[in-house]
């Protein structure tokens, strides 16, 4: 036979197992596509969203964020009551209709798991015995709940809301229900009336069939867009995040880790399968403040603007990735064979292989993003193979005149220069500065041959990894 075999092999990692017990070792295979399967990997630094917790213009919107993706997340004024957005329809249209006209998309927080009891289908949803709404033995939640509704349900999320009123909800069920049909029409109902422009997901208790209808229903009403109609997912890092979530993501656009997710103690392994979207073709961003900029941006992602401008803000980076060409560069990360990057660590900081670099490649730009892991200072040398960046576009002699450039952003580095092959020096992994750069590889002026020479320094460097010596201020 010419069919092609494939050896999986699982692995516990160590397990204590006393005498006379035994161990249960349940797993399961998800088999699955992968967006993009054998294709290079390309970073989306040209979706920018503008996550809005609570009401904002959109003339604040795209000034804070060109062209930004706009979220409206459920308990504002446009979308207050979770899990159901059609109680604000002409309110909801007109944004809409101004974002489009400002160049800016919305997506609206819709999901199951959760139904606010401002719904109009509340007291039908009940005598269906449980189907819809979970039951319960107990009354909970909300006093409106305990007065009202009484028993037969499980209280779920509730919050004031800006009018002083309360939205509480109860409990739907998870994966497969009548519910998910209601679901499916209610955003085909938002696209054809309210022409939103995506999704966002707070979690997502579906089987794969739910969103594989929901994807071919859209597809009539979306195909011809500029820009795709997106699926966001958000969920907490409790345990893997990716195991609940995983089959479906062939039908989802970009994810969005956030609580639970413990980024300061994670590896850079931990990031690459727990937090980013790489191993299954999504692109990642992270949730909180700028404190992960530098480890993000190895992965191809920022960070998000919620809930407030102040929190996170991924403009300066924005910025330089604009001013570089790169708003969809391929990516070469160090967890990749190929990678033309090679690390060598100077001086340790206490962990193992504690610089990790990446590489993107624009049009005519090449750019090196490195972040250090290890909670003490590092320094390392950077070196490049050339074949392999030759072979991606660089210019053959590029090796004899090239500079390693770190051009000033706001909150991330300082304006700086190095020769190729020269020590470069990184801060302890949350010390709050210059724990990583973005390098542009710069063509100028042929150098000593010195530079050449340590540029070659390549039999015993880690791929992927960082490198310094001997630095230049400007």
């Amino acid at each position: 036979s010419t069919a092609a075999i494939t050896k999986v092999v699982v692995s516990t990692g160590a397990v204590l197992v006393e005498e006379g017990s035994q161990v249960k070792l349940p797993w399961r295979l998800l088999l699955t596509p992968v967006r993009g399967a054998g294709k290079p990997h390309v970073a989306d630094f040209t979706t920018r969203y503008f996550h809005m917790q609570r009401y904002t213009t959109v003339q604040q919107a795209v000034q804070s964020v060109p062209a930004a993706w706009i979220i409206l997340h459920q308990g504002n004024q446009l979308n207050p009551f979770i899990n159901y957005p059609f109680l604000t329809v002409e309110p909801l249209r007109n944004y809409v209709r101004t974002a489009h006209a400002a160049g800016a998309k919305v997506k609206l927080y819709y999901t199951v798991r959760e139904l606010s009891t401002s719904a109009v289908e509340l007291w039908a949803l009940r005598s269906l015995a449980g189907e819809v709404i979970v039951p319960s033995r107990e009354m909970g939640g909300h006093a409106w709940l305990r007065e009202h509704v009484r028993s037969n349900y499980s209280a779920s999320w509730h919050e004031r809301l800006s009018d002083g009123e309360v939205d509480s909800s109860v409990h739907t069920p998870a994966f497969t229900t009548r519910w998910d049909n209601y679901w499916i029409e209610g955003i085909l109902w938002l696209v054809r009336n309210l022409d939103i422009d995506g999704i966002y997901l707070d979690g997502a208790p579906y089987e794969r069939s739910v969103l594989r209808r929901l994807r071919a229903a859209l597809e009539p009403l979306t195909a011809r867009r500029a820009r795709p109609f997106k699926l966001d997912l958000h969920a907490s890092c409790a345990g893997n995040p990716h195991l609940p979530y995983v089959e479906l993501y062939p039908y989802l656009d970009s994810l969005w880790f956030g609580e639970q997710c413990d980024y300061t103690s994670y590896s850079p392994e931990q990031w690459l399968a727990e937090v980013s979207g790489i191993p299954f073709g999504l692109q990642g961003e992270v949730l909180g403040n700028q404190q992960h900029q530098w480890h993000g941006l190895t992965f191809g992602m920022t960070c998000r603007i919620y809930p407030h401008p102040n929190e996170c803000d991924p403009k300066p980076i924005w910025a330089e990735l604009d001013r570089l060409g790169l708003r969809t560069p391929r990516m070469l990360g160090w967890w990749e064979s190929k990678s033309p990057i090679l690390v060598k660590t100077v001086a340790l900081g206490g962990v193992s292989d504690p610089v990790r670099a990446t590489l993107f490649i624009g049009d005519t730009t090449f750019a090196i993003a490195v972040a250090n892991w290890s909670p003490s200072p590092v320094a390392f040398t950077l070196g490049l193979e050339w074949v392999v960046l030759e072979a991606l576009g660089l210019p053959r002699a590029a090796h004899r005149n090239a500079q390693l450039k770190a051009h000033r952003i706001d909150g991330f580095q300082q304006r700086r220069t190095w020769e190729l092959g020269a020590q470069l020096t990184l801060q302890g992994k949350g010390s709050g500065h210059e724990e990583g750069l973005l390098l542009e590889l710069s063509i100028v002026e042929p150098l000593q041959s010195t530079v050449e020479q340590s540029a070659n320094l390549k039999p015993t460097l880690q791929r992927g990894g960082g490198g310094g010596a001997k630095t230049e201020q400007q």
